[in-house]
């Protein structure tokens, strides 16, 4: 099976320094508002998927690690600009075609250097374009349209998409923008579900049968010399590609069917991926509807790696506290060695307050429904504050009685 076994993040948005290693199946990211998840999962798009490639250079402003940044406008100068390195270490089969492309050195910290396989991206200045630019940078400014972003495997060579090491997908059910989300869904699962050859055949067919039918339409010339016409670069198959389930698009499903069927599609087995990764899955689902995708998930798991962010007590305790990753400042800590009897409580008993203890900096256990109403009146009358605002939190105790 192909996985992703580790990342390492260098300033890039959270993270300053981050070193996180995956299980093979399930992975659950867990933290508190703002700790990384959502950065940590952008980090491996970013690597895999070449996610910014394209984008303006304005976008290093969001990308660049604060910390990092602020160090340079303490010392200006070209040794101290920030930059980005993101490394991905892969579990890949030495028998599948193109593996060698990307089995190397590892570039990272780590010693002593062994060759693994894997991708490494970086986001620095080009002092070679950037010459001159001296006095500019001991300013304090950063000359964000002199960086360069390159994608190199750990056989040194440049990283092609088409060459993608692990098939894999991400849903995202906290994106605003619904048709980026569609479109990019659409596209992944296209690639993962058909081979090269395929795609292309279909792809050219597309284009062809499009003239013909435009042609087809009878629209007449505009003069002796010219003619409308489609452009084949504006209107691509993969642009206008949607998937169906019972003469329905999921576009147009409600938001929390669309996040189980796109759960359910990337989970078959047929789908050929190896790699899930998914945001906030609980967004937009009733519980019962939560539960559902959870024995989806459940079920199989043992087939891909999957990579969850979330903030649910439901899936973090279903799913086994064993898978959980807590992910904290600039660091990432496996609940691996959880008791295994405790695990298996909590994956029955998942109407539980786990994460909101875990995550808590004070907590107060309650032991029923009235203390728990009671408590933060009492409190803010003894203290002058609410529980909220000195940042404590009230459970119910029954909620962890086993323990």
């Amino acid at each position: 099976m192909n996985y992703i076994k580790r990342l390492s993040i260098e300033g890039f948005k959270k993270f300053s320094s981050l070193q996180i290693e995956f299980n093979e199946h399930m992975n659950i990211l867990i933290g508190e508002n703002e700790a990384g998840k959502s950065t940590i999962l952008d980090a491996l798009r970013t690597v895999l998927n070449q996610q910014y490639r394209t984008s303006d250079k304005a976008i290093l402003r969001d990308l660049f690690n604060t910390e990092m940044v602020a160090a340079f406008q303490e010392n200006p100068s070209i040794k101290t600009l920030p930059r980005i390195v993101i490394e991905v270490e892969l579990e890949l089969d030495p028998k599948q075609k193109n593996a060698d492309y990307f089995y190397g050195e590892v570039y990272g910290k780590r010693k002593p250097q062994t060759e693994k396989y894997g991708i490494r991206f970086e986001c620095s200045f080009d002092e070679e374009i950037g010459d001159g630019l001296d006095e500019f940078i001991r300013s304090g400014k950063i000359p964000y349209e002199y960086y360069a972003l390159t994608w190199m495997t750990f056989a040194n060579r440049p990283y092609q998409i088409v060459k993608r090491p692990v098939n894999f997908i991400s849903i995202d059910t906290t994106n605003n923008g619904a048709v980026a989300s569609f479109n990019y869904y659409n596209r992944a699962l296209f690639a993962s579900k058909y081979d090269e050859g395929v795609r292309i055949k279909v792809k050219n067919s597309f284009r062809d049968q499009l003239d013909q039918a435009f042609d087809k339409i009878g629209l007449p010339e505009i003069d002796d010399k010219r003619k409308f016409g489609v452009d084949s670069k504006k209107v691509t198959l993969e642009s206008v590609l949607s998937v169906y389930e019972d003469s329905i698009s999921l576009e147009n499903r409600g938001s929390g069917m669309e996040s189980l069927i796109k759960t359910k599609i990337a989970l078959e087995k047929k789908s050929g991926l190896d790699v899930i990764l998914m945001e906030e899955p609980e967004n937009h689902l009733s519980f019962s509807t939560l539960r559902k995708m959870l024995n989806e998930i459940a079920e199989k798991q043992g087939t891909s790696q999957i990579i969850v962010a979330t903030h649910s007590n439901m899936i973090a305790s279903r799913l086994n506290l064993n898978n959980v990753l807590w992910i904290t400042d600039q660091s990432a800590r496996s609940l691996s060695s959880v008791d295994n009897e405790v695990a298996d409580f909590f994956v029955k008993a998942d109407d539980n307050a786990f994460l909101q203890l875990l995550l808590s900096k004070r907590a107060i256990l309650v032991e029923g429904a009235t203390e728990f109403l009671l408590v933060p009146y009492f409190y803010e009358k003894l203290t002058g504050r609410t529980a909220e605002n000195d940042e404590v939190t009230i459970i119910k105790e029954s909620q962890f009685a086993v323990l």
